[in-house]
């Protein structure tokens, strides 16, 4: 066969496949499919006048694959979707010497500036240029964010390997709650973030942050956040990744699917060139410290093990042309965890009513049993024998429940890729990557933890797949066609600990003295499974000064989840004395289908113009349209809403940004948009299963005080059977607002970037964030009678604190709507949110001797409907919001010494060290003052979107304390210093092997973690009095007595947690 012929079949097939993705994309959602760079530049003559038509070659130093291109009628020309690295770069046009620019970097999501001056003469003459490779001003680029390359990345000490966790080396971004969540300028992460996360479990979320890897969507839809969830280390391996880039906000409207904060990574490609490495991580906390936490109450250091290992290896297929790249990574992790409730562990005979020294029986049974006496009979008499062996019941399960757990947290991570460079116009990618990871007892990532005992700490797994071709076309040198196709599936596995009394117990809430959880968790029986099937399509034409950009995207998201957790039921205990006799004061079960399955296809639009006004002013603007669709659920007609979920279509995002280049080495960019949340497919399961057709909900107050316990219904801890009446009528139902809307956020921007020395840039700057419709923590029950009597809350002197509402569940009563139901919660979207910051960054990459990123923010980040106490009066839920970090420093570096002159000897001992250095400093989170048990209409909610009150990871049901606003109070900040050493060895010349030893925490800072009540006794008083929140009393009066134990520390942040060390070995060829 011909060259000719093969060419000419390869164009065919190219241009079929360039077809078929361009067609199946009309079935599309609009994002960030960004896993490229753009180069752009103006080809002169020696005066000035631009050179139309001159032809430009861009090559790939690593890969030797080509593109070509040419200059337009004004001289412009354009690559707008490079592979990233380092081009050599050649202007070719009739009467002028031929031009070759070398060097020139391409980074991810950014535009390189490519200006050439030609010189006359003849085209056979050769005009060698270098270009200023140190560079990363690009003054004709809008994008506003951070770039980390490989260097930085593999550089950094870095513990657990994650290399989002880098992300918070930038400015704009904090850590959200415990479970490695982001969040960008003041929005919510995700599913389990601080707003949303209540005892362990999760109500309403906010999806505000877009991932994505080589151009591929990899956000969860159902968790909003990124593939694989927060307990996973990671989907892919840090040694497969190349470079990454961070921005909170961007005016390119081909960007969607986000509130706020894009991440887009790119991994490694093979080259011309075999190369690879081998590597072993041991971390092991015989080199460390025990944390402040564990060390106060007397707990032994626990025995963590981390080794993490693995290869990769890269190189040529056929020169020039493919190319393969291969990555495996393993962690074996023995990771145990401790179960530290201070309040629990100090209970003794004498806080069930029982005279210190009494002699109880020996335990009996795993809980305490309801009794054969009536509840009116079976009273905290320390002379009933009955009542004895139940305080030795309790006693024993409670303290059983505190101590250490054992964990792991193990996965396997296996990601090959092919790359092709069919032709100069067409190159294709396709990839596969697969995680697999278990972890048993590991449903709770951080330790130690207060809320829960050890058998509530069930096991966790994740499958994740992902499949993805890629191809890029040069139809023409104005246009360029980028298309892809991908399939992922994710399953989430969560299963009970085994540890319970049996498979099947419920749930038990302790409120008193400290909130404590045993049992079966609800969330501990799930079987989750999401499946992506993505196509996407994006068109760039040049015209002129313009630079037009168009596309359309499907992501087809489907949901399988099969969760019966709340099926065996919630028993909440307000005192210790009502769970040593089995009386319960509130109990919920959920009966019905566990299955639910549902679809939400995300599909958008972009149109988007850059225009190069002016040799130093590029503008950009366009328009997106995102929308999803979800379908009707087959609801309760009783309650009409049910049954129909209005899908917002109309999500249109206009965006504007500039860069102005007034001087030679400082660029102003800028710019403003709106932007829409994914509607997470957690909120719509939670809004719509549970509507007393495929799922009805059970609740009820305290026991029949004319029953025997063994007689109550339920009877604890035995759950109601699904044949119960109580489930005929409905019970609490769940549902979607009519006037919900989708969560949106306006984002500005202004900063200056100064070149301060090569390849170093100073960027002082402003970020505004408006957060709308924001999605609430808790639901509004519709059914809830409104307030008529009061509450006066006194001091223990009897003087008068206030006088507000009384939002005694038990006086409100349900029936507003329609008495045949108990609970209708409705998910609503009344929260707004406000960020303003100023920011400094100092960034130094691409250097040879040293790279840094230096950053500071201080801001400030309010809110008002995200989290209530009253449904019926949001008027006080204005303050911080629970992302507010007001400062924030760090400083991340890493330094490579060469010395070039004196002896070999002197020369081989100076070089190959590298020493690399993260230092943080952050202001703490906010936090709310409550009391406990009332001052909160959402204390008896009981459906799957609703936060059991004030948000407050320590405190279900607790309602705000009077005199204070919401997150008045503030918690401790943190500092961290994260030092690496390493040397290289050569053993031949392209061979070495590195040694290396990194110190987490070096300083070991006590590092505690008070997140949105989390972390902290937040019960600033304790309640009592005759009538306070006895369920009955219209007017009620409460006296508040200050909690000893108010602001105690609890847990320690496990971003920062004490000092450790890390050793590793790595061969690299």
């Amino acid at each position: 066969m011909s060259f000719s012929v093969r060419s000419s079949l390869k164009l065919k097939l190219c241009q079929k496949l360039c077809v078929t993705l361009a067609l199946s994309s009309s079935l599309a959602f609009a994002q960030n499919a960004v896993s490229t760079g753009a180069m752009t530049g103006t080809v002169h003559d020696p005066g000035g006048q631009v050179v139309a038509h001159a032809a430009v070659t861009a090559v790939n130093e690593a890969t030797g694959e080509r593109s070509t291109s040419s200059s337009n009628d004004v001289g412009i020309f354009s690559f707008p979707a490079l592979k990233i690295g380092v081009y050599d770069v050649s202007v070719v046009s009739t009467g002028f010497k031929t031009v070759k620019i070398a060097g020139l970097v391409v980074a991810v999501g950014h535009t390189t500036d490519a200006e050439a001056t030609l010189a006359i003469g003849e085209a056979s003459d050769t005009v060698n240029v270098i270009s200023d490779a140190g560079s990363a001003l690009n003054p004709s680029d809008t994008t506003v964010g951070t770039l980390l390359q490989h260097d930085t990345i593999e550089g950094l000490p870095l513990s657990g390997r994650r290399y989002t966790d880098l992300v918070l080396l930038t400015p704009n971004v904090v850590a959200d709650g415990q479970f490695g969540h982001i969040s960008f300028a003041g929005q919510s992460g995700g599913d389990l973030s601080g707003y949303n996360n209540t005892a362990g479990g999760a109500s309403n979320a906010n999806g505000s942050t877009s991932f994505t890897v080589d151009g591929v969507d990899s956000t969860s839809y159902y968790y909003g956040d990124n593939r694989g969830f927060t307990r996973i280390p990671y989907v892919f391996g840090l040694q497969s990744i190349q470079e990454f880039q961070v921005q909170a906000n961007v005016y390119d409207s081909s960007y969607g699917g986000a509130g706020a904060g894009f991440i887009n990574t790119v991994t490694k490609s093979g080259t011309n060139k075999f190369h690879g490495d081998a590597f072993y991580y041991n971390r092991n906390s015989a080199t460390g410290a025990n944390d402040a936490i564990d060390k106060a109450n007397g707990n032994p250091r626990p025995l963590n093990v981390l080794q993490q290992f693995g290869a990769d290896i890269g190189g040529p297929i056929i020169r020039d042309k493919m190319f393969f790249y291969f990555d495996y990574e393993q962690q074996r992790h023995k990771d145990p965890l401790y179960a530290v409730n201070t309040g629990q562990a100090a209970t003794t005979e004498v806080d069930y009513g029982v005279p210190a020294g009494t002699v109880l029986p020996t335990p009996n049974s795993h809980y305490p049993v309801a009794s054969t006496l009536t509840q009116d009979q079976a009273t905290a008499d320390p002379t009933n024998p009955l009542y004895l062996q139940g305080v030795a019941n309790a006693l024993n399960v409670v303290h059983t429940n505190l101590g250490p757990r054992a964990r792991r947290r193990d996965d396997w991570e296996l990601f090959p890729k092919l790359d092709w460079a069919i032709s100069d116009k067409t190159h294709l990618t396709a990839l596969y990557n697969y995680n697999h990871f278990q972890s048993a007892g590991g449903i709770i990532t951080f330790s130690p933890e207060s809320f829960g005992g050890d058998e509530l700490l069930g096991d966790n797994g994740v499958r994740d797949h992902v499949a993805t071709v890629h191809l890029t076309h040069t139809f023409s040198p104005s246009i360029v066609n980028d298309a892809y196709v991908s399939y992922v599936r994710d399953e989430q596995l969560y299963n009970p600990s085994g540890l319970a009394a049996t498979p099947t117990s419920p749930q038990m809430v302790l409120v008193s003295p400290q909130v404590l959880l045993l049992g079966n968790p609800t969330f501990s029986y799930n079987n989750l499974r999401e499946y992506q099937t993505q196509f996407a399509d994006h068109v760039t034409f040049l015209h002129g000064k313009n630079q037009l950009d168009a596309g359309y995207s499907l992501n087809y998201d489907t949901i399988s989840d099969k969760d019966p957790g709340s099926f065996y039921g919630q028993y909440v205990f307000f005192s210790l004395q009502a769970f040593a006799l089995g009386k319960w004061n509130v109990f919920n079960q959920t009966s019905g289908d566990p299955k639910y399955n549902f679809s939400d296809p995300f599909m958008g639009f972009f149109v988007n113009d850059t225009y190069h006004l002016r040799p130093n002013l590029t503008i950009t603007g366009g328009i997106r349209e995102d929308f999803q669709k979800y379908g009707n659920p087959a609801g309760n007609p009783l309650v009409p809403t049910t049954q129909k979920f209005s899908n917002q279509y109309q999500r249109i995002s206009p965006r504007f940004g500039f860069s102005y280049n007034p001087f030679t080495k400082t660029v102003i960019r800028g710019g403003a948009g709106l932007y829409y949340e994914i509607f997470v497919g957690g909120n719509y399961q939670r809004s719509t299963q549970q509507n007393g057709v495929a799922q009805s909900g059970a609740g009820f107050f305290n026991v029949d005080s004319s029953l025997a316990g063994a007689d109550q219904n339920p009877a604890y801890p035995a759950a109601l059977p699904t044949t119960s009446s109580a489930f005929a009528g409905g019970g609490s139902i769940v549902t979607v607002d009519s006037h919900y809307k989708t969560p949106s956020v306006v984002n500005a921007s202004l900063q200056i970037d100064q070149e301060i020395a090569k390849g170093t840039i100073l960027t002082v700057g402003s970020l505004w964030s408006h957060g709308m419709h924001l999605t609430s923590s808790t639901a509004y029950d519709q059914n809830l009678n409104t307030p008529t009597g009061t509450t006066t809350y006194v001091s223990p002197s009897g003087s008068v604190l206030s006088v507000l509402p009384n939002l005694d569940p038990g006086v409100l009563g349900e029936g507003r709507i329609t008495a045949g139901l108990a609970q209708i919660n409705a998910l609503i979207s009344p929260g707004i949110d406000n960020y303003n910051s100023l920011f400094v960054q100092l960034n130094r990459q691409a250097s040879h001797d040293i790279n840094f990123i230096l950053s500071y923010t201080f801001a400030k980040s309010t809110q008002s409907g995200v989290d209530f106490y009253n449904q019926f009066d949001l008027s006080g839920t204005h303050g911080l919001s629970v992302l507010d970090q007001r400062q924030r420093f760090s400083i991340a570096g890493v330094y490579a010494p060469t010395l070039n002159t004196g002896s070999e000897l002197a020369r081989a001992a100076a070089n190959g060290w590298r020493v690399s250095l993260i230092a943080q400093v952050n202001t703490g989170h906010p936090y709310t003052g409550v009391i406990s048990q009332l001052n909160d209409t959402a204390e008896a909610q009981a459906t799957a979107n609703t936060a059991a009150g004030l948000v407050g990871g320590n405190s279900p049901g607790y309602g705000l304390a009077p005199g204070d606003g919401i997150n008045s109070f503030t918690g401790p900040g943190t500092a961290q210093v994260d030092l690496g050493i390493e040397r290289a060895i050569k053993i031949k010349e392209t061979q070495s092997i590195t040694l290396k030893v990194q110190s987490f925490n070096l300083l070991n800072s006590a590092n505690y973690f008070v997140y949105a009540g989390s972390g902290i006794n937040q019960v600033q008083y304790t309640t009592g009095g005759a009538t306070c929140g006895d369920g009955k009393t219209l007017n009620q009066t409460c006296t508040l007595t200050p909690n000893p134990g108010f602001q105690t520390l609890t847990a320690v942040d496990q971003s920062h947690p004490p000092r450790i060390f890390q050793f590793s070995f790595a061969y690299k060829f």
